[in-house]
C-alpha cells in the first residue's frame, strides 16, 4: 500500500535544481572536468538539488491529503511511520543531485552530460528497511547519427554481457517530453533521468532476457556488430551494474542504452560502484565513449545526410528493416489507413437485386428445359440414394420356422425337437415364461374367489 500510495504523487525533483552547488557538487564537478580535460570548449548547464522548503512543504501535504483516502484509512498507522522515514530520506536525496552539460570537441557527440542518480530504494515487501542510495552515476551524449534500433547493454546473472534489441517504446510510465521543445534531450535533466529509471523496469529487462533465452543472442544486426566489438566488450564489461552493486536481486541489469531519436541517437552509460573516485568517472566515461563511437561507424545506422525529414514523436515510427527480431511501429492514422484498405477489398462492391428484379430476370431467362420431379420419383430417388445407394428389398420372416415356447427362439425344423437355444422341448405341450406366469395369476384368482365365497 506504501507505494501505492507513492504512485499517487506527482513529484517533479527538477524543481529543487538550483545553480548553486554545494562544496560536495563542486568537487565532483572538478573531477569530471578534469576527466574531459583541453576537450571543455563551454559550460552549458550546471546544476544541483538544493531543498526548498516551501515546495517540500508542498509533497507533505499532498501526502496527508492522500492518506484521507478510503483505501489508505485501514493502513494509516503503519503509512504515517514510513511516510515519515520517506520524507526524511527524501530531504537528504536533494543534497546529492548533480547535472552537468558541457559542449566539447574530438567526441563522437558534440555535448557531454553528467549526472548522479541518488534513489530511495527497499526490497519488495521490506519498505521499513528503505534506505538512500545515491553511488549511481550516469554519462549520456547525442551523435549525429540515427541508429536502427533501440539497443540494451546488460549484464546477465551467471552469464556473460550482452547487446540486445528493445522492441517497441520504453516505458517511460506516464512521462511525454515535448515534441515542441528543441533542445538536445541529453540537456533535459527531467527526459534523461526518465530514460535511466526505464532501465530498471522488468519490462525493460525483460527484452535482454528474452534475447539471450530465446534468440541465442543473435539475430539484430546492430547487436551482433557490438558483440563482434571486443575493444567495446572489455570497456562496457567494467562497469558496475545493479546485479553487482547487489541493489537489484534479478536475471538482468541494464546500464547503458542506445536510443533513437528523431534526428539523432543518445547513447548512455551508468555505474554503481561505491562512492565517487576519479576511476569509477573514468570507467563510465570510457563506457560511454566506445558505445557512442561504435554506433557511429556501425553500417546500421543513418548519417546526417542520409537522415530524412523527422516525424512526430520520440523515436522514428517506421524503423529500418532487419533481419533480426523486430516489430512494426504503427500509429493511429496507419491504422485507419490499413482497415480501410482491407475492408475495400474483402468487401467489394455488389450490385443489389430487388424481388421485382429476380422476377424479372427469371422470366427473361428461355432455353432450358428441365424436368419436372413427382414427390413419388423424389422419394423413391431418396430411398435408392440412402445407405448404400442399392434397392435392398424389406425383409420377410420364415414362415417355416417353430419358435421356442419357453424362450421364443426361432428353430429350423430339421433341427430337431428341442430349443438349440435352451433344450426346452419343442411341443406346445411345454409351457413358456409367460404361460406360466399367467397360470399362476389364475390360480391367486381362483384362492381369491374361494376366500370371498367362504367369508359370504
Amino acid at each position: 500500500m506504501f507505494e501505492k500510495l507513492l504512485s499517487t504523487l506527482q513529484l517533479d525533483n527538477s524543481k529543487f535544481f538550483s545553480e548553486e552547488l554545494s562544496p560536495d557538487q563542486e568537487k565532483i564537478k572538478k573531477q569530471v572536468e578534469e576527466i574531459l580535460g583541453e576537450n571543455i570548449e563551454e559550460e552549458l548547464k550546471a546544476v544541483g538539488g538544493k531543498l526548498d522548503v516551501e515546495e517540500f512543504n508542498k509533497i507533505e501535504s499532498e501526502i496527508q491529503k492522500q492518506l484521507e483516502n478510503p483505501i489508505f484509512k485501514p493502513y494509516e498507522a503503519d503509512l504515517k511511520k514510513l511516510v515519515e522515514k520517506w520524507l526524511l530520506h527524501k530531504k537528504n536525496e536533494f543534497s546529492y543531485h548533480l547535472f552537468l552539460v558541457w559542449k566539447v570537441k574530438e567526441f563522437p557527440f558534440p555535448t557531454v552530460t553528467f549526472l548522479t542518480v541518488p534513489q530511495i530504494i527497499w526490497e519488495k515487501g521490506k519498505a521499513d528497511r528503505m534506505k538512500l542510495n545515491h553511488d549511481r552515476i550516469a554519462f549520456c551524449g547525442e551523435i549525429e547519427a540515427l541508429a536502427t534500433r533501440t539497443v540494451l547493454y546488460a549484464k546477465i546473472s551467471k552469464a556473460d554481457p550482452l547487446f540486445a534489441p528493445h522492441i517497441g517504446a520504453l516505458d517511460l510510465a506516464g512521462y511525454k517530453p515535448e515534441l515542441t521543445d528543441e533542445t538536445s534531450k541529453t540537456q533535459n535533466i527531467l527526459f534523461v533521468k526518465e530514460i535511466i529509471i526505464s532501465l530498471d523496469r522488468n519490462s525493460t529487462q525483460s527484452q535482454v532476457t528474452r534475447y539471450d533465452s530465446q534468440y541465442e543472442r543473435h539475430g539484430e544486426p546492430i547487436c551482433d556488430y557490438f558483440m563482434k566489438n571486443d575493444d567495446l566488450k572489455k570497456s562496457m564489461h567494467k562497469l558496475t551494474s545493479a546485479i553487482d552493486s547487489k541493489r537489484q536481486i534479478s536475471n538482468a541489469a541494464v546500464c547503458g542504452i542506445i536510443l533513437p531519436l528523431i534526428k539523432s541517437t543518445m547513447a548512455l552509460t551508468t555505474d554503481e560502484s561505491s562512492g565517487m573516485s576519479t576511476k569509477k568517472l573514468e570507467t563510465c566515461f570510457e563506457g560511454l565513449l566506445k558505445f557512442a563511437a561504435a554506433t557511429y561507424q556501425s553500417p546500421n545506422v543513418k548519417k546526417a545526410g542520409d537522415i530524412q525529414a523527422p516525424s512526430a514523436g520520440l523515436t522514428p515510427q517506421a524503423p529500418a528493416a532487419s533481419s533480426g527480431p523486430q516489430l512494426q511501429v504503427w500509429d493511429e492514422a496507419s491504422l485507419a489507413a490499413e482497415a480501410a484498405k482491407r475492408a475495400a477489398q474483402t468487401m467489394p462492391e455488389m450490385e443489389v437485386w430487388s424481388e421485382e428484379d429476380l422476377i424479372k430476370e427469371t422470366a427473361g431467362r428461355t432455353g432450358l428445359n428441365l424436368p419436372t420431379w413427382t414427390e413419388a420419383e423424389l422419394e423413391e430417388e431418396h430411398n435408392r440414394k440412402m445407405g448404400t445407394g442399392m434397392n435392398v428389398p424389406d425383409w420377410k420372416p420364415d414362415e417355416t420356422l417353430i419358435e421356442c415356447p419357453k424362450c421364443g427362439y426361432a428353430n429350423k425344423p430339421e433341427w430337431g425337437d428341442t430349443c438349440a437355444m435352451c433344450d426346452a422341448p419343442l411341443s406346445s405341450d411345454v409351457p413358456s415364461e409367460g404361460s406360466e406366469q399367467e397360470s399362476e395369476e389364475e390360480s391367486e384368482e381362483l384362492v381369491d374367489e374361494e376366500k370371498e365365497e367362504s367369508e359370504e
